[in-house]
């Protein structure tokens, strides 16, 4: 890992918020092609990674140098669209539950 990366998670452990934007700045691009290629949705894909970032932040403390930060940081990402698109699939309901009515159109009222 470049000793610059490695500086600046250690002063994002320390909750340094320069250190901290600087990182973004470095994975971002990168992490919203991820999300962007998961959710297929402008909004959502930059919702989603927001919200994956400040779950990294927040677990930076599990990080440990095994694997490189960008593929630790791309799982969280990944896991958190998966998350996403279960809530999505959840909400949807399919319609063959439910019969459907035929409704008499000369009794509706405009």
């Amino acid at each position: 890992m470049p000793k610059e990366i490695n500086l600046l998670i250690k002063q994002c452990k320390k909750k340094n918020q320069k250190a901290q934007m600087q990182l973004y700045n470095q994975y971002c691009e990168a992490m919203f092609f991820v999300t962007s290629t998961y959710l297929q949705d402008e909004e959502k894909a930059k919702d989603a990674m927001q919200e994956g970032f400040i779950k990294a932040f927040s677990k930076l403390d599990t990080y440990t140098q095994k694997t490189s930060f960008g593929a630790w940081l791309k799982r969280i990402i990944i896991n958190h669209c998966i998350d996403e698109l279960k809530k999505k699939k959840l909400e949807t309901v399919s319609i063959e539950n439910y019969p459907l009515e035929i409704v008499d159109d000369d009794n509706l009222v405009f």
